[in-house]
């Protein structure tokens, strides 16, 4: 099934552009030039800060009795149409982004998601509404809540976002029974080169070139992905917008290694990218970009939330 459905009012899958486990993400945002980033060893076997046994470098089915990440949120558009222009009767078919549960009452996600040119910014909170708890889209498992408010941070820009592409949902009511994901704290050393990491989604879990984004499609079962973090110095997708320069301390980006041809694609977008502090999984990103589906010539690029201006934002809007 085609990943761009049309959506009533113009056709908001545009915002399916980065995506997650295995799958990939906007065209256009990084260089077509850029260096290969399967350099240097891979991680291998458990780091201090993980204890969660995987094998790295693989892509797996989460299980409806896998109640490890329930954190993750899907994100749907209610005036959507399914591929032959029908008001979508399932939520797979409403589906475009995803994010995760930092509290009872909040959503993380992109800011590209709820950012729409067709809008003039961002779409009107009442289009949406978010499940958490799901494995697989069709099911309607979980729970499933409204959204009042839609908060980006305030210095994104649409087409120059990397920088900044985070967004926060505030629900209508509180989401209970399921445990919200933590956050990477300001002394917590978890977004070092050679980190494992795991993302989460419901994107193509097919590696593809940048020039075969089109072809890619959704999965109706959350999928895990396994890999590393890699030096933004040997990452292409360097943010300019940095505010202190190039201290690592306040990286706006995180970047992955795609060696093993394991990333994000379309539909991925907004969802969590966690390290594990034993078998707890801490939020460190927020995936973004990916100008390929794994390709191993390109690295995935996701929000770092140990950078000050993007955590002192989400912490502004929780409280």
């Amino acid at each position: 099934m085609q990943v761009r459905r049309m959506i009533l009012l113009a056709t908001l899958v545009v915002l399916a552009a980065a995506c997650g486990s295995g799958a990939e993400g906007r065209s256009g945002a990084a260089s077509t030039t850029a260096p290969a980033v399967t350099t240097g060893p891979a991680a291998t076997g458990p780091t201090t800060t993980t204890a969660r046994t995987f094998e790295f470098g693989t892509v797996e089915d989460v299980h409806d009795g896998d109640r490890t990440y329930r954190y993750q949120a899907a994100l749907l558009v209610i005036p959507a149409l399914d591929a032959s222009g029908q008001r979508a009767s399932n939520d797979f078919d409403r589906f475009f982004c995803g994010g995760s549960l930092v509290d009872a009452r909040h959503v993380l996600t992109a800011a590209h998601c709820v950012d729409q040119e067709q809008f003039g910014g961002v779409l009107p909170a009442s289009y949406l509404r978010v499940a958490v708890g799901r494995t697989v889209l069709r099911s309607g498992a979980g729970a499933l809540r409204a959204v009042r408010t839609i908060s980006v941070h305030p210095r994104y820009r649409r087409g120059n976002d990397l920088g900044y592409d985070v967004a926060v949902l505030t629900l209508t009511a509180p989401v209970t029974g399921i445990e919200p994901v933590a956050l990477v704290g300001p002394d917590d050393d978890l977004t070092f080169a050679g980190q494992r990491v795991t993302l989460t989604g419901w994107g193509d879990a097919e590696s593809r070139k940048p020039g075969q984004v089109e072809r890619s499609r959704l999965r109706n079962r959350l999928k895990a992905a396994h890999t590393s973090i890699v030096s933004t110095v040997t990452c292409p997708w360097k943010v300019l917008e940095n505010p202190v320069g190039r201290d690592p301390s306040v990286e706006l980006v995180l970047c992955l290694r795609t060696g093993e041809r394991v990333g994000f694609c379309r539909g991925d977008s907004g969802g969590p990218v966690v390290a594990w502090v034993g078998d707890r999984p801490v939020q460190v990103g927020v995936i973004n970009a990916a100008r390929g589906c794994s390709d191993p010539s390109l690295p995935g690029v996701v929000a770092n939330l140990a950078s000050p201006p993007i955590r002192s934002f989400v912490d502004k809007v929780l409280r």
